[in-house]
């Protein structure tokens, strides 16, 4: 395992990704706001009445910051154990550190000690909970100080599972949504692609990803909206965990296997398995259909995929269960065309159900 000073390296060029290289209190939210149409309220304006550590006694700083440290918890039902590490963590940062806004390092260290408990909280339930006077940008670089200045694990900050919980409550989904989504993450972080990106955006798209490949109805607006990133970075998250995960999962070079497979993967009921097998044993045995299929270009290990994947269509169709195209796209990586095209060939020489 690597040491606390590596760890903590590897945090600032984590977070130097995703923040500005520099940061001041001067620096202006992501969406200007104003009090009013005429009059626009400035950073340094709406934080001027909070309290610089300047001048206050050791008592009165540790007084402001548990009201606010209880405010927060109470506001975001923290657990007890993330506001016994906050009012912890302020002792110890403000024994290290003469000159500070106390209301500022507040919202940092209630965010990073969320985050060590792996409690899933997002820098956004923060700024909603500050009244919007901390920033996303800001509340970070606020965070990356605190941890770096106490030597504190920085891993957790990275870590895109512990949202998948929270985000599959909030959506409503089935029970296996979650577990399958935690373990495409697992096999983005084995390949190595999720080094600088959003941990939520990269557990909206794990969620997105296992719900498109249990053929689960759900848009990513949906997904978007609980999970506060953009659509477009769950599109390109999704699309690079797609690659990985079709590299790591594609099934053997056999049709057999592909089904199989890809019945586990969708979670479909008994019924719809019994009428998919009846069409996998009807094409095992059908010469007419080995022979139809040699009229069709495929590379050699492609054609049990697509076969596959038009026999879990067939099947399902047979089983009046609607099955999405876009489904077996996402487990497969073939093409709807080409799926399509097998699906017509077979439905063509498929015994009526």
């Amino acid at each position: 395992m690597a040491d606390s000073s590596e760890l903590n390296e590897e945090f600032d060029q984590e977070l130097d990704q995703l923040l500005p290289d520099s940061i001041s209190l001067e620096d202006p939210p992501e969406e200007p706001r104003s009090d009013s149409a005429d009059s626009p309220t400035t950073w340094q304006q709406r934080v001027s009445n909070w309290h610089p550590s300047h001048g206050v006694t050791a008592e009165r700083q540790l007084e402001l910051a548990n009201r606010e440290i209880d405010r927060y918890c109470e506001a975001l039902d923290l657990p007890k154990s993330v506001k016994q590490m906050a009012e912890q963590t302020f002792k110890q940062y403000t024994a290290t550190t003469d000159e500070f806004l106390i209301e500022l390092v507040v919202a940092g260290i209630v965010y990073s000690s969320a985050k060590l408990n792996e409690y899933p909280i997002t820098p956004e339930d923060i700024v909603r909970t500050s009244n919007e006077m901390v920033t996303r940008k800001i509340l970070l670089r606020t965070s990356k100080e605190i941890v770096s200045e106490l030597g504190l694990d920085p891993t957790a900050f990275f870590d895109a599972s512990m949202y998948v919980g929270r985000f599959c409550e909030e959506l409503n989904l089935v029970p296996a949504v979650g577990p399958r989504a935690k373990q495409i993450l697992d096999y983005c972080n084995e390949a190595e692609i999720t080094s600088g990106k959003s941990p939520t955006g990269l557990a909206a798209a794990a969620i997105y990803n296992a719900c498109r490949e249990q053929d689960y109805d759900i848009t990513q607006s949906e997904i978007s909206d609980v999970a506060e990133v953009s659509e477009l970075t769950i599109r390109n998250r999704y699309q690079e965990q797609r690659e990985v995960v079709n590299e790591i999962e594609r099934p053997e070079d056999d049709v057999t296997k592909v089904v199989e497979w890809a019945i586990d993967r969708i979670k479909l009921q008994p019924e719809v398995r019994s009428e998919i097998r009846f069409v996998l044993d009807f094409v095992d045995e059908s010469k007419e259909l080995v022979h139809e299929s040699e009229e069709i270009d495929d590379e050699p290990d492609e054609k049990p995929l697509r076969w596959g994947m038009a026999i879990v269509m067939v099947g399902a169709r047979r089983a009046d269960y609607d099955l999405n195209y876009s489904t077996l796209k996402a487990l497969s990586g073939v093409k709807t065309d080409d799926i399509r095209s097998n699906v017509s060939l077979l439905q063509a020489v498929t015994p009526p159900s």
